[in-house]
């Protein structure tokens, strides 16, 4: 009886272990690959092919390259945050298990807490921002600009103040949330860091048993 006990404490706590390290891996991983390896090649990319002349898309300054980069990331960014949320979910859900064996396990709660905090946030409020003041910078017509470029007639002062303060939100709200996802990064770096400290079958880690205590 013991024994299937033991062999049953052993599996539950391997299931907890597991999907606490897929959680975190998985978390890690996104916030690393999007960022450096999605975001920035693509705007970088379609900059570089609007200043080809023979760019396939007759693309025809680098404000429309960005324009279309920024459209292809918000189809991404509208999973994004989702994702991150499931991988957050299933790293903080065993964690909560492992508030009462340490200190160390209460450390690493309120630091995924904190990031799930950020990413709820960030999906909910500051990307939504994002979303809207990217539009809004981009509210004039491609004619009517043609026409203003051209001198034909001046661009009303009330289209240039709208412009301008889209601009500027823009770019507000997008350093935040970009600021949010470094944090979030670097919080679930911080958890993966605190991963190997895990409890043992008598309910308290190998950190606390070497000296530290609750």
């Amino acid at each position: 009886m013991r024994d299937t006990l033991t062999r049953r404490h052993w599996w539950w706590n391997y299931s907890l272990h597991a999907v606490h390290l897929m959680g975190l891996s998985l978390w890690l991983g996104t916030l690393v690959f999007f960022p450096f390896c999605v975001a920035l090649p693509v705007i970088g990319g379609m900059k570089a092919l609007a200043a080809r002349p023979d760019n396939w898309l007759h693309l025809q300054s680098e404000n429309e390259g960005i324009r279309l980069a920024g459209e292809f990331l918000d189809i991404v960014f509208q999973r994004y945050f989702l994702f991150q949320l499931g991988c957050g979910l299933a790293a903080v859900c065993p964690a909560l298990f492992w508030w009462p064996a340490g200190r160390v396990h209460r450390v690493r709660l309120i630091v995924l807490l904190l990031a799930l905090v950020l990413v709820v946030v960030n999906e909910w409020g500051l990307a939504e921002q994002v979303r809207y003041w990217r539009q809004e910078r981009y509210a004039s017509t491609p004619a009517k600009a043609a026409i203003d470029n051209a001198g034909a007639r001046p661009t009303p002062p009330d289209q240039l103040a709208h412009s301008a303060q889209a601009e500027a939100a823009f770019q507000f709200w997008h350093n935040w949330s970009l600021a949010a996802d470094m944090a979030v990064l670097i919080l679930v770096f911080i958890a993966l860091l605190l991963a190997p400290a895990v409890p043992n079958f008598n309910g308290r880690s190998q950190h606390d048993q070497g000296g530290g205590t609750a």
